[in-house]
């Protein structure tokens, strides 16, 4: 009896053991990109245009004030995440912070996976100068997040370049502020 005990406590124990195991390294998705210009007037244009090519990336994302940012985020294969979906809704909140003695979150979208896609979409505009950074949450838990900056529409291509912004001016103010 004692033994029998024993043996389902040890198998219970390597079974939690190995569940917490895979959680830990669950495959992060992947984000796509893709880019409109705010300054279409249209409102059929912005309410019909659907993107579908976008581009996958993770690192040095960079867009303009004006642009409109579209985004999708591709959940792994098998979508490792829904061991963390206990209410089993299947719904996603996409967070967005900016940049402002630590991240602000700005904005708050519940989104729900597209069926047969696997993927969540959803878009930004008329975002500020600045860095931001976009979370992907399923029950209160950020299961992957990314950092992108906005610049100003003259400095698109040059990014934001610290030591020219306040090198040599004289009022410490203004110098540090910047």
């Amino acid at each position: 009896m004692i033994k029998k005990i024993h043996c389902k406590k040890c198998v219970l124990c390597i079974f939690l053991l190995v569940a917490f195991t895979v959680n830990c390294g669950h495959s992060v998705g992947e984000f796509g990109w893709a880019v409109t210009k705010s300054e279409i007037d249209d409102p059929m244009f912005h309410f019909t245009n659907v993107h579908t090519d976008f581009i996958m990336a993770r690192e040095n994302l960079t867009f303009e004030i004006d642009d409109t940012i579209h985004y999708i985020y591709t959940l792994p294969p098998g979508n490792l995440f829904s061991f963390l979906d206990f209410s089993g809704s299947g719904e996603y909140k996409v967070a967005l912070d900016k940049e402002s003695l630590g991240f602000v979150e700005i904005d708050l979208k519940r989104k729900k996976i597209e069926q047969g896609n696997n993927l969540l979409r959803g878009s930004f505009s008329d975002l500020e100068p600045g860095n931001y950074r976009i979370k992907i949450v399923l029950e209160e838990e950020v299961i992957d997040s990314l950092d992108f900056k906005v610049l100003p529409k003259d400095s698109y291509y040059s990014g934001l370049d610290e030591s020219d912004s306040g090198g040599n001016e004289t009022d410490e103010i203004i110098k540090y502020s910047k």
